[in-house]
């Protein structure tokens, strides 16, 4: 991020996401309740699972939601963009009222 910063100073933390997820493991689990605790409202609340379309997309060379469009993983992908979209908005937000 530091790296990142010295070519855009304006660059800020929107979150993190929590990827490649396998809720039946509980060392998944374990994980994202960790990361959850540490960084609160940081950590998106879209999780993005570990899924076999994803793989099976690239392969295909096309984007999850054009290969699958129903599957879980083009889902969480539409769901992730979703949040990412309302929170850089929030973020334009507050800096327009400060």
């Amino acid at each position: 991020m530091a790296n990142a910063r010295q070519m855009n100073h304006g660059l800020r933390l929107l979150g993190h996401v929590v990827t490649r997820a396998n809720r039946r493991l509980l060392v998944h689990q374990a994980y994202e309740k960790r990361l959850r605790s540490l960084y609160g409202d940081l950590v998106l609340e879209t999780v993005i699972p570990e899924a076999s379309a994803f793989k099976v997309a690239l392969a295909c060379r096309q984007p999850v939601g054009h290969f699958s469009p129903r599957c879980k993983a083009a889902q969480a992908t539409r769901a992730l963009c979703r949040e990412i979209l309302e929170r850089v908005a929030e973020k334009t937000n507050k800096r327009q009222v400060a």
